[in-house]
């Protein structure tokens, strides 16, 4: 009996200790500027959880190589470099924007052009992953009028 209980027991804490809580809002793409081979992705990632999860890497059949990069002031200048990972705590969220966090995509392996949706997988630390679809958007905004 004791190990029914046990077990039940376990199978009541997997979810919480295995399952990744991430909800991903407002994911979207930029289309590939002609003549140019890199594009940049977006999105707002959402930690559910209580415990803080870490993005350690992209990856998409889009392109054989994203990186997680970030936008600097320094010295007056504004630069760009890459990231290992993002900490995103729990309970908590983390924006991926223009002029901030964001993820380059690099020799993308189709044109990436406004309307087409675009699958990419965020990798985080203990091997867990999430899917995520986004809409590829147009280099001029949109204006609502």
């Amino acid at each position: 009996m004791k190990k029914i209980i046990s077990l039940i027991s376990l199978l009541f804490l997997l979810p919480s200790a295995f399952a990744l809580d991430v909800e991903v809002n407002e994911p979207y793409m930029r289309e590939l500027i002609p003549g140019t081979k890199v594009t940049s992705a977006y999105m707002t990632i959402k930690n559910n959880g209580d415990e803080d999860i870490k993005l350690v890497a992209v990856s998409g059949d889009v392109s054989p190589r994203i990186e997680i990069h970030e936008h600097t002031m320094k010295d007056g200048m504004m630069q760009m470099g890459k990231l290992d990972s993002i900490i995103i705590k729990a309970n908590d969220e983390v924006t991926l924007q223009p002029h901030g966090l964001h993820l380059m995509v690099f020799n993308p392996s189709s044109p990436v052009k406004a309307g087409e949706q675009v699958n990419l997988v965020l990798h985080f630390d203990d091997e867990q992953k999430t899917e995520v679809s986004m809409p590829v958007k147009g280099l001029k905004p949109a204006h609502n009028h």
